[in-house]
């Protein structure tokens, strides 16, 4: 039963995580958008996509907790399997990427949106965008690098 139920946790956790990316991903599309047409809208948007944080960390201790319990449950055993390794490497991959370069990216986004707008500011806000794609992109495969290791377990 702790098997089970650690598992619906582990699906309600990645979903967290896959869905606040996609969302964030679509809405900062907007974003740009916006930014090229009313400044003060597009800082409305970027205020509310700051609030995606949590979602993405709650989903993120989601998983690493349910995991956790699935493991001890099965005795560990799936530990020793290299499907399992690369996953939970590419696990803390998208955990890291997001905590580090995604939210480094928007942390200088919303600093940059906050100065008056200048020559040097577009230049560094079309870096943040470059970044953020790259950024969406490496998110993007790692998960479907993981959906593909869970479905296929390759030993």
């Amino acid at each position: 039963m702790y098997y089970q139920l650690s598992k619906v946790a582990h699906f309600i956790g990645l979903t967290m995580l896959v869905g606040t990316t996609v969302v964030d991903f679509f809405i900062a599309k907007q974003f740009w958008k916006m930014l090229a047409i009313d400044r003060s809208k597009s800082i409305a948007i970027q205020d509310v996509v700051s609030k995606f944080g949590i979602l993405f960390a709650i989903g993120g201790s989601t998983i690493i907790i349910s995991g956790v319990i699935m493991l001890g449950v099965t005795h560990w055993s799936f530990t020793e399997q290299i499907w399992f390794q690369i996953k939970f490497m590419l696990a803390i991959m998208i955990i890291l990427n997001g905590n580090l370069y995604g939210k480094r990216q928007s942390n200088t986004l919303r600093k940059i949106l906050q100065e008056a707008p200048s020559a040097q500011a577009e230049t560094e806000l079309m870096n943040i965008k470059r970044n953020l794609s790259v950024y969406y992109l490496s998110q993007m495969v790692l998960f479907v690098t993981i959906f593909t290791l869970s479905v296929f377990k390759f030993n």
